[in-house]
């Protein structure tokens, strides 16, 4: 059976929540959603850093009678608000491999745990799924008094030292993010954490710090709350 296709004019837009502009570093991209790409084109968005607007498709490239799914443009809407973060803190460091490897964990972050990055931002959860993993977050003293924290893929913990419990609670999701971003990096194999590379490892944690403003300046993890529990 063949489903006949929606027209674009039944469908509520504003339902999907795509927000209108997000703000990055000091500057703020438009969103256009939907925007109609041609119909050859394999893109579903679309980020511009000149002129400071991102452009997010509906139709899928593969079977352009269809619309895609709200989870699906979630992820597409992240993987360009990536693009934007590098592009404004990184001067585009990261490859589209590796923004594709951080959007889609960060997809599932967000849909999987209540991080509490912009309300509730005094509570810090105990633990953190990544994929099908969970993380422990735990709080210890360290020897060396200038360590702040390490994170573990074989022990699945995220420990921080006793000092962070002092610190700002915006600092303290700040490190969380920067930590996150971390273990994605080691299982997606990415460049980032590797300590003989200092320049990369200092431009990964200006990228971190990127990333959480934008997450907290425009509260998407109150957005990526309708995913959860199955919903679509």
């Amino acid at each position: 059976m063949v489903k006949q296709k929606q027209k674009k004019d039944e469908i509520d837009f504003k339902s999907y929540g795509i927000p209108e502009k997000v703000k990055v570093g000091s500057v703020y991209y438009d969103i256009i959603f939907p925007y109609l790409f041609n119909e050859d084109s394999a893109y579903v968005g679309l980020h511009e850093h000149d002129s400071l607007t991102i452009k997010l498709g509906i139709m899928s490239p593969s079977h352009q009678s269809e619309y895609l799914p709200k989870q699906r443009i979630y992820q597409y809407f992240l993987h360009e608000v990536i693009h934007a973060v590098d592009s404004i803190f990184c001067d585009c460091l990261l490859t589209e491999a590796e923004v594709e490897a951080l959007s889609m964990a960060w997809h599932a972050i967000l849909i999987e745990n209540n991080i509490n990055i912009c309300k509730n931002i005094n509570i810090m959860p105990k633990r953190l799924k990544i994929f099908s993993l969970y993380y422990d977050i735990q709080f210890t003293e360290f020897k060396d008094t200038e360590d702040q924290s390490i994170c573990s893929n074989n022990s699945c913990a995220i420990v921080m030292s006793n000092v962070v419990k002092d610190l700002d609670p915006q600092l303290q999701k700040m490190l969380l993010v920067y930590m996150t971003n971390c273990i994605i990096d080691r299982i997606f194999e990415l460049r980032f954490t590797d300590e003989r590379n200092e320049h990369l490892n200092r431009n990964f944690r200006c990228f971190s710090s990127g990333f959480y403003q934008m997450l907290y300046e425009n509260d998407l993890e109150s957005m990526f709350k309708c995913l959860r529990r199955g919903k679509k």
